[in-house]
């Protein structure tokens, strides 16, 4: 492909446009191109598995041709990470935030992904990151906030601590401001779960 003019500029402006945080272009894509082809995939995999008598229960029944492929059902969870306190000196650090099913039911959606905020060197980091997590299969699992004491190398961080907290206790579909204390440290969150 080196034949093409300014190949590698565009391939790089391209990567630039999927990754930033303002324009969101992965998530553009995923949403418009790749999902719908995968659902509609899934779905004649499933017809296909039902016609040989397979139980497939847990996938999505064909659409009728020519339909959009339906948007998941599930939770929302907005989470803004809003302030964290480093435990003892001022370190590289970030703050990571997932939100985890119980251990009774499989991961669903985005169930399980780490989400990660920027990472800053100070004491006290002022991140105002916001995050949204969906769709989750119930409000039955936990948010797992964990503060990270970011490495220079690779593989290298250190976890200066975890919190779990209910996800049930943030079901009001009002924001609630919640202090955890992680590990030492402190991280301020605004969070609302959103029901279907």
């Amino acid at each position: 492909l080196s034949w093409i003019p300014f190949f590698f500029v565009m391939k790089l402006a391209f990567l630039i446009w999927c990754y930033h945080p303002v324009s969101h272009g992965a998530e553009l894509m995923y949403t418009t191109a790749l999902r719908p082809t995968l659902r509609a995939v899934t779905a004649l995999a499933a017809a296909e598995l039902r016609a040989l008598g397979f139980d497939c229960q847990d996938l999505p029944p064909p659409p009728p041709p020519g339909a959009a492929a339906p948007a998941p059902a599930g939770y929302r969870l907005d989470v803004e990470v809003l302030q964290a306190v480093v435990p003892g000196d001022a370190c590289a650090a970030r703050v990571e935030v997932q939100a985890m099913p119980p251990m009774s039911r499989a991961r669903w959606g985005v169930e399980g992904t780490r989400w990660k905020t920027r990472t800053m060197t100070a004491k006290t980091l002022v991140l105002n990151e916001r995050y949204v997590i969906s769709p989750l299969k119930a409000a039955d699992g936990k948010l797992v906030v964990t503060l990270v004491q970011d490495m220079d190398t690779f593989g290298d961080d250190v976890v200066l601590g975890e919190e779990r907290v209910a996800l049930s206790r943030f079901a009001t579909g009002e924001p609630e401001q919640v202090e955890l204390s992680v590990g030492g440290g402190r991280v301020l969150l605004s969070v609302v779960l959103t029901p279907p």
